[in-house]
């Protein structure tokens, strides 16, 4: 067995700025001067809205067989398969509604973005269609959060 001596290593400290984040500016920025973008109220506007269309979405996927269902059912006073088409009814109608809703209430003519989330909410009623459109829905409302904290002023 040979012993090899340890290489020395040179340590050379390199000075870099830190990252500067178009959104949450933690560093280096003088756009907003060292102030949280969260204390701007479009941005913050823009969040709050985004999470409530996102939690809205997500109740598309609540399972609609299997133990929610059954367990809404069981609530009604059903057992069995009659507990879980029940369940199963009752969810897919409080979730539709609930998007129609959601949808018609953020509904603006003059805001293009609300145009695509009317589709979205509409293909949620075609048979075929109405498998995707709650991952789509969730990607749609994520991107036009993005979207509307991109256009507030710095």
């Amino acid at each position: 067995m040979v012993d090899i001596p340890p290489l020395p290593i040179a340590i050379i400290p390199i000075p870099l700025r830190p990252p500067i984040l178009p959104i949450f500016g933690s560093g280096g920025g003088a756009a907003n001067n060292g102030t949280s973008p969260l204390k701007n109220p479009c941005v913050a506007d823009a969040l709050k809205e985004g999470a409530k269309n996102v939690g809205i979405d997500l109740l598309g996927f609540l399972p609609e067989a299997g133990g929610v269902a059954r367990v809404v059912g069981h609530q009604a006073g059903y057992v069995g398969i009659v507990a879980d088409n029940l369940g199963k009814n009752m969810l897919t109608a409080g979730t539709k509604t609930t998007g129609t809703l959601a949808s018609a209430i953020g509904f603006s003519s003059s805001d293009w973005t609300t145009w695509v989330s009317a589709g979205i909410t509409a293909a949620d009623f075609v048979p075929v269609l109405s498998d995707f459109t709650t991952p789509v829905a969730i990607a749609w409302d994520a991107g036009v959060t993005a979207y509307k904290v991109h256009q507030c002023p710095k």
